[in-house]
């Protein structure tokens, strides 16, 4: 995906916005989005760690019976 956005950034098109998410210096967000060049990286894997080490017992293993 950063490849195609970095694509239309590297050409200059005024017709493309890109969007991101502001994320504050502790990881923390606001729910704001700017305008800023896309980024190489991509900050889902912190959610998914929240999220889904939430859901699993203290030992990491899966309880789901299917």
């Amino acid at each position: 995906m950063f490849e195609f956005a970095s694509g239309f950034a590297e050409e200059g098109r005024s017709d493309v916005a890109f969007l991101r998410a502001e994320r504050r210096d502790d990881g923390t967000r606001s729910f704001k989005l700017t305008e800023a060049a896309p980024l190489r990286t991509s900050f889902g894997g912190d959610l998914d760690i929240r999220t889904f080490s939430q859901r699993r017992p203290a030992g990491g293993a899966d309880q789901s019976n299917g």
